[in-house]
């Protein structure tokens, strides 16, 4: 009550003093001094001046906000409502003379309304509406206009239903397209802005009303870039009640926009384009990040309802990722080069939201095949300024690696060389000495490697494998610039202790996406994350990632997937326990020293898969004591053909060494894996059983044919609940049944050697 009375008296600081009351007291106590705090509040916004809110104005505004703000929480508890009604039918003709003066704490004002007293502001929602367009279309103060844009999306909140939704959203993005007319003009083909006039504004329904009458005072890409705005802060906002996106016009819009890139197009084909406007080249940056900003927002609120519109998306942004690539002259200026790398990181951003949105078979598929290289391309470490320039620089690079008069830097001009210095000041720097075009650089690497992390989580184990394997080349050499085993954890600044945290991440994802073989950065995981875990900057991060490269270090159980392991065959003996492998079928090999060279590989084997060390020793000594070798074969026979099957074979070739006969399997136990290396598993194996199909035996005779289903390399595919299981290897055409190796270098060396 004190405070209420103080507030009169339109002191700032007594307002300020009633909203923090406002905000830290008891429910109790606020929902009984509302009446009187709501009233005075109103009172002094409803007085505001007309030439300007002065700071006390300002300071009531921000109190009456935060006090409907805690009370919409409260709005079941009686009187609660009536008494926010009030407050703002009191309020709301100094609010709309606020808004209309372009004052901040009035849009604010309007949209906490909006948000959680929708139905007190029905008769006053055309003047909220022509207030904020009118700001939008005309204000030069970018944080008002901002805050009109916010306005302006929480207006359809006051009718509440899904129809009037729409309706704004429809009105929205036919502002934006009407605004690409003018801004666009002479820098598209056309194609987009006709199917966007059919699906905007069919011939059998009326135009959607404008916002504002005739032109806008700022210029059409203002225009432009304040509706893609607002429209990613409908899409990204609450609503009460579910609404239809609109995913078709949306896209199509997202795609009209980023399909720009400045490249004059001739309005009639055979006659030469007219020059782009300079305003256009310089704000098409700002054009790409706001439309990236709608995509994003679709995306995250979409999610699969947007996956039929995936090809579209995928080419959209491989056409921004293309359009934004920095040259190595851009860097005689840094704000253009700056705006490209902030452009270039919103849509790798964009990437990463849409493959953990639309699922791995779209993330394998279209989206890799369209902007792998470019998120690649921009992850690899390359210092701050290469990492932007090596994908717009491809030709200037590969034609200094030629060696002409002059040297190793070709013919470069004195602006070429010029350019190269710029480039690499640009390298040597770090942090925030380094500029803004040095920190975007550093951002944009983190947000490609963030997206090489969402590509490997989703869909890791479906990508081709040379995108993968470059994908898990440039994450090593981005760890190797990020952390230094031999040295420990530097301090770092912000920019770069994010970059330091998103290598981490898509090592982590690297590693435990699955692949045909051991992932070729398991050991760096290892060493990094030990490390890392012994420093505090990076302690809880690297801990929680060890745990994770633990448990695939260390399985409680072999995987799904024999054949990935290729263990031997598992035989039940007569007592129901597993039997090892006969040793004494090898003895069918003709020559010894092949005999003990593969029985020893088989028994290194089987003590790795069956942990048993010391019985190797012992069983190769038994074994090499009690085989016999059979007979000496003439090399060079008499006739021409060999009976092998009815040849004669030494008596106890088929012999099996008893395990009371090997000093080490004395005291072995009876059951579970350690009775695989015990009494039980050389015992004789009953004639009539098979091995498991979907094993590769080790031990069948080196006579004896294989069935052919083991080794098909291309089996059929096997539905659930058929019995069999089989990995499919991926390999390369050119592999010889190796596995496929990583290839770091660049395609440049092979053409360089084709030209000597």
């Amino acid at each position: 009550a004190s405070a209420a009375s103080a507030a009169k008296d339109a002191s700032e600081d007594a307002y300020e003093s009633l909203a923090h009351v406002a905000r830290g007291c008891s429910a109790r106590a606020f929902v009984r001094g509302l009446g009187t705090w709501t009233t005075t509040l109103s009172e002094r916004v409803r007085a505001s001046e007309r030439g300007g809110a002065s700071g006390a104005t300002r300071a009531a505004s921000e109190a009456l906000r935060e006090t409907l703000t805690r009370a919409g929480g409260l709005a079941d508890v009686p009187g609660v409502r009536k008494e926010c009604s009030n407050a703002i039918a009191t309020a709301s003709s100094g609010m709309v003379r606020m808004m209309t003066q372009g004052t901040r704490e009035g849009f604010e004002l309007a949209t906490t309304c909006a948000r959680w007293h929708p139905g007190a502001l029905r008769p006053h929602a055309a003047a909220l509406e022509k207030a904020c367009a009118a700001i939008v279309s005309s204000s030069e103060d970018e944080d008002a206009r901002g805050r009109a844009v916010v306005c302006l999306a929480a207006l359809p909140r006051i009718a509440g239903d899904a129809g009037a939704w729409s309706a704004h959203a429809r009105r929205v993005m036919y502002a934006a397209h009407s605004a690409m007319h003018d801004a666009f003009e002479g820098a598209e083909d056309g194609e987009l802005k006709r199917q966007l006039d059919v699906t905007l504004a069919p011939p059998t329904e009326t135009l959607p009303k404008p916002f504002i009458e005739g032109g806008w005072p700022l210029g059409s890409i203002e225009a432009l870039i304040s509706m893609l705005e607002c429209l990613e802060e409908m899409c990204r906002a609450r609503f009460p009640c579910a609404v239809p996106m609109p995913t078709v016009a949306a896209v199509t819009l997202v795609a009209r926009a980023l399909a720009c890139d400045g490249t004059p197009v001739a309005s009639i084909p055979g006659l030469p384009p007219s020059p782009v406007a300079p305003e256009l080249v310089v704000a098409l940056p700002r054009v790409h990040i706001a439309a990236l900003g709608v995509l994003e927002a679709l995306l995250e609120t979409a999610r699969t309802t947007a996956l039929p519109q995936g090809g579209r998306i995928a080419r959209a942004l491989e056409g921004v990722l293309r359009a934004s690539a920095p040259s190595p002259s851009d860097v005689e200026n840094g704000e253009p080069i700056r705006h490209r790398m902030h452009a270039r990181a919103c849509a790798h951003d964009a990437i990463a939201i849409a493959s953990y949105a639309l699922g791995g078979a779209y993330v394998s598929g279209e989206l890799a095949s369209a902007i792998a290289s470019f998120v690649i391309q921009d992850a690899k470490p390359c210092g701050t300024g290469k990492s932007a320039l090596a994908s717009g620089g491809q030709q200037s690079k590969a034609s200094a690696k030629k060696r002409k008069k002059g040297g190793a830097w070709g013919n470069a001009t004195a602006e070429g060389l010029d350019d190269l210095t710029t480039a690499a000041a640009l390298d040597d720097m770090s942090g925030p000495s380094a500029g803004s075009a040095a920190l975007e650089a550093i951002k944009l690497q983190t947000s490609a490697l963030r997206a090489l992390t969402a590509m490997l989580t989703i869909a890791g184990a479906m990508l081709a494998p040379g995108i993968r394997s470059r994908m898990d080349v440039t994450i090593s050499q981005a760890i190797a610039q990020v952390c230094d085993l031999s040295a420990p954890m530097a301090e770092v600044d912000d920019a770069s202790a994010e970059r330091r945290d998103a290598a981490f991440d898509a090592l982590l994802a690297s590693v435990l996406a699955p692949r045909p073989f051991r992932s070729p950065n398991l050991p760096l995981a290892v060493a990094v994350f030990a490390k890392g875990s012994c420093d505090p900057q990076t302690s809880k991060k690297c801990a929680q990632a060890a745990l994770a490269i633990n448990a695939l270090l260390h399985p409680s159980a072999p995987p799904l997937a024999s054949q990935a392991i290729a263990p031997p065959v598992e035989r039940m003996g007569a007592e129901g326990n597993a039997m090892a492998p006969q040793w004494a079928s090898f003895t069918f090999d003709a020559h010894t020293a092949a005999n003990v060279g593969a029985a020893d590989a088989l028994r290194a084997s089987v003590g790795d898969y069956y942990k048993t060390a010391d019985a190797p020793t012992a069983i190769n000594a038994a074994v090499k004591q009690n085989a016999v070798a059979p007979a000496p074969v003439d090399d060079e026979p008499d006739g021409e053909n060999v009976d092998m099957e009815n040849s004669e074979v030494p008596a106890n070739a088929n012999a099996t060494v008893q395990p009371a006969a090997v000093e080490a399997f004395k005291n072995v136990p009876v059951s579970g894996f350690g009775a695989a290396a015990g009494a039980p598993a050389f015992a004789a194996p009953k004639a009539n059983v098979e091995p498991p199909t979907d094993f590769i035996s080790f031990s069948a005779p080196a006579n004896k044919k294989a069935k052919s289903d083991m080794w098909d390399t291309n089996p059929e595919p096997v539905g659930l609940g058929s019995g069999k299981s089989k990995v499919v290897m991926e390999l390369s055409d050119d592999s010889d049944g190796e596995l496929p190796e990583i290839h770091s270098g660049d395609d440049e060396d092979d053409e360089d050697d084709e030209d000597e």
